[in-house]
């Protein structure tokens, strides 16, 4: 096991690194723990797909079904509102 610690200089860098492929999209990353101002911090990844609807991105899907069609999307964010649909953001 590996565990990698990050320390990020703005939020908006550490929402980049979590919806990148190095974040936890990627297949190999089993789990991508997010801490804010000192406290855990609850995301999701949401996505666009080539078809314009939006979607989240399921890592247990990925893990049992296998490729999770967020690995293909270029277009990435998070919501950190897990409550929040998952367009709200994203062109």
């Amino acid at each position: 096991m590996i565990i990698q610690l990050i320390d990020f200089d703005d939020i908006n860098s550490l929402e980049q690194m979590l919806a990148s492929d190095t974040g936890i999209v990627n297949f190999y990353i089993n789990y991508c723990i997010a801490f804010v101002d000192g406290q855990i911090a609850r995301y999701r990844v949401a996505y666009r797909c080539d078809n314009g609807s939006a979607g989240w991105f399921d890592k247990h899907f990925q893990n049992t079904q296998g490729p999770h069609p967020a690995e293909r999307a270029t277009n990435r964010w998070i919501i950190w509102n897990t409550d929040a649909k998952p367009n709200a953001r994203g062109a």
